[in-house]
């Protein structure tokens, strides 16, 4: 999240976890969650709606790219980038006139190697995928909170898939 003097997500990304049987390499059941306390009970029901709400929209969206259709949310998310992209156009154009304050994108690229020892590894002997997703996120939090010169805000996680 960008700050500024209000609030506007720029960029997200989205994360889940699966079990995987080592043998059969489908999904297993997984046990639910048992909400307990009234907070976590009221958490998990607004988790449940903005659930709903996501996989009504990869519907809308699945229904309309099978039928060569632009949805409408898809529509908006278009407009928003192509603004972006407009204003953006005289910095990628004319970087000398650019201000002080701005950064390019190729300048916020932070890099981090590692090796992976046999307790990341998950059932199947392959890296597990939330060693990656924690690896990822800390060079993601590192390289917000260099450029942007404050803490980032952390939001929340959505989709993710590991093939």
């Amino acid at each position: 999240v960008i700050e500024t003097l209000t609030e506007k997500e720029i960029v997200n990304a989205g994360f889940s976890f699966v079990a995987r049987d080592p043998t059969t390499h489908k999904a297993c059941e997984i046990i639910p969650l048992q909400p307990e306390s009234e907070a976590e009970k009221k958490a998990f029901n607004d988790a449940q709606v903005d659930n709903d709400r996501k996989k009504a929209l990869r519907a809308e969206a699945k229904k309309a790219a099978a039928s060569n259709q632009i949805t409408e949310s898809e529509k908006a998310k278009n407009a928003e980038i192509d603004d972006l992209l407009d204003r953006s156009r005289v910095a990628i154009d004319m970087p000398a006139l650019v201000t002080e304050d701005v950064i390019f994108m190729s300048q916020t690229k932070l890099e981090n190697s590692f090796i992976c020892q046999p307790q990341s590894r998950n059932l199947n002997n392959r890296i597990f995928g939330g060693f990656l997703m924690r690896r990822a996120f800390e060079i993601a939090f590192s390289t917000a909170y260099l450029f942007a010169g404050s803490r980032p805000h952390f939001i929340e996680l959505d989709m993710s898939c590991f093939d």
